[in-house]
């Protein structure tokens, strides 16, 4: 089945109705448990006057940078985007500044998602004095960890925002996407741009893809961009470059086939406001 509509992650924080505060007792991340480390881990949003606020995650991997996904940074700026340190997104340690905005330049919108081009940067405007996440973990192994600040009830708004971990079940889908999660732990909205964490033979975990998109109950499998493809732009941001070009060796040219092979079950039919005001199912974005 050729996918037809998915649903990145990110998530409408703004839209629901007046309730109570944000259980910090809740269990983002499906099936995870609460993360009080991995502080290479941080919560990134819209700032209140950019719209509708949305909440992504992202990891630091340089002094100054963080890796996210594509439709997390797409048509944001540094004025627009707030980087929050801490395990709860709603109350962040501290706030990191923000300097540039960089999006892969084959991505140009969600349509482009299951292509496996949904990539983003954030580069500070100063060290954020966290030591970061090595990039490239072996993305062969069958199982990973996955850090966000996600749902845990995909109905309900309030569940999101502390930082959790699981363990997730993670199988190749081409050359740019990862399959992840089942019924045991899975993605799901406010994870947009966590990393998948990968065990080295030395036990170093290293970022080898980032969640990207999956259905609109969160019901799994999610999908997650390997980042080995993308080292090159990965490495040109990173020092400084504008990022507007892909870097070594050209564009990424993924395979059509990671649109196929059912991606989407049919039941990721209904697509949730992207911007001001509120969907009937605040799921972040859609098309």
């Amino acid at each position: 089945m050729i996918l037809r509509r998915c649903f990145p992650f990110a998530l409408l924080v703004g839209c629901a109705p007046a309730g109570p505060e944000i259980d910090l007792r809740r269990l983002p991340v499906i099936g995870g448990a609460p993360d009080p480390d991995d502080p290479a881990v941080v919560s990134i949003q819209t700032v209140p006057d950019a719209g509708a606020p949305e909440l992504c995650t992202g990891v630091i991997i340089g002094p100054r940078a963080i890796l996210t996904a594509g439709h997390c940074t797409l048509e944001q700026t540094a004025g627009t985007l707030t980087v929050g340190v801490g395990p709860s997104a709603k109350l962040p340690q501290r706030r990191l500044v923000v300097a540039s905005v960089h999006t892969y330049p084959s991505y140009r919108g969600l349509d482009d998602a299951p292509l496996g081009l949904d990539l983003g940067m954030v580069l500070l405007g100063e060290d954020a004095r966290i030591p970061p996440v090595p990039l490239e973990g072996d993305d062969s192994a069958s199982s990973a960890r996955l850090v966000g600040f996600g749902m845990t009830d995909a109905a309900d708004l309030e569940s999101r925002g502390d930082k959790a971990s699981a363990p997730v079940a993670v199988a190749p889908t081409c050359a740019t996407l990862l399959r992840i999660g089942d019924v045991s732990a899975n993605a799901c909205h406010g994870d947009s741009g966590a990393p998948i964490l990968f065990r080295d033979a030395r036990g170093v975990e290293r970022v080898g893809a980032l969640v990207s998109f999956g259905t609109r109950t969160c019901v799994p499998p999610s999908y997650a961009v390997r980042v080995a493809p993308y080292a090159p732009w990965i490495a040109e941001v990173v020092a400084g470059g504008a990022g507007t070009e892909c870097g070594a060796g050209g564009c990424v040219d993924p395979p059509r086939s990671c649109i196929a092979d059912g991606a989407a079950p049919p039941d990721a039919g209904l697509a949730a406001h992207h911007g001001g005001g509120c969907a009937a199912a605040p799921v972040g974005a859609a098309r």
